[in-house]
């Protein structure tokens, strides 16, 4: 299957609000075949690729960042649900709290994967833009510095996220223990 149709199918598959924010591949790829082949571009042909695809990266930027800081939010949230509910060393009376917690950090943990898999996804189709540009152009100039200028965006240095699904996953397997069978 063709990364266009691939990557077609995946934003189909997210969730509606997230779709607009994934990259415009088609576009970009319009964008590579303005572009002349075979010999170097313009200034003026390269910035016709080079400033669509920096509107892209600060699209992608902006949302990872943005989901990023309402999930913190949210987790420091449930940190505190989780310590009340220790406090109250979880009594019998409170299983149902205890179940709701666990289903809450469970759902949360599905929506960081799905924003761990938005930036890889988001990561690979720039990563294919490049080199179709490459491609086209000749000029590897440019490709080889915009894959290391991709790894120090924030879309790709996803550490927080990672650590909180980690927790998220030592949570779960915490308040599983202590649930009935």
């Amino acid at each position: 299957m063709k990364f266009g149709k691939w990557l077609k199918k995946q934003i189909e598959q997210s969730p509606e609000e997230w779709q607009e924010k994934f990259l415009c591949y088609k576009e970009l790829k319009r964008c590579v075949k303005a572009v002349p082949s075979g010999r170097p571009p313009t200034s003026e042909e390269e910035a016709g690729f080079v400033g669509p695809l920096h509107a892209e990266i600060e699209k992608i930027n902006s949302f990872f960042l943005e989901q990023e800081e309402e999930y913190v939010i949210h987790y420091r949230e449930q940190l505190d649900a989780i310590q009340r509910m220790v406090a109250r060393q979880a009594a019998p009376q409170h299983e149902a709290e205890a179940i709701a917690v666990w289903r809450e950090i469970l759902n949360f943990h599905g929506e960081m994967l799905l924003l761990l898999n938005y930036c890889n996804i988001n990561y690979i189709g720039l990563l294919k833009i490049l080199k179709k540009y490459n491609k086209r152009t000749g000029a590897g100039l440019l490709l080889l510095p915009a894959i290391a200028t991709l790894r120090e965006h924030p879309f790709f240095r996803t550490d927080t996220v990672s650590n909180m699904v980690q927790e998220c996953e030592t949570m779960l397997e915490v308040l599983s223990d202590g649930l009935p069978e």
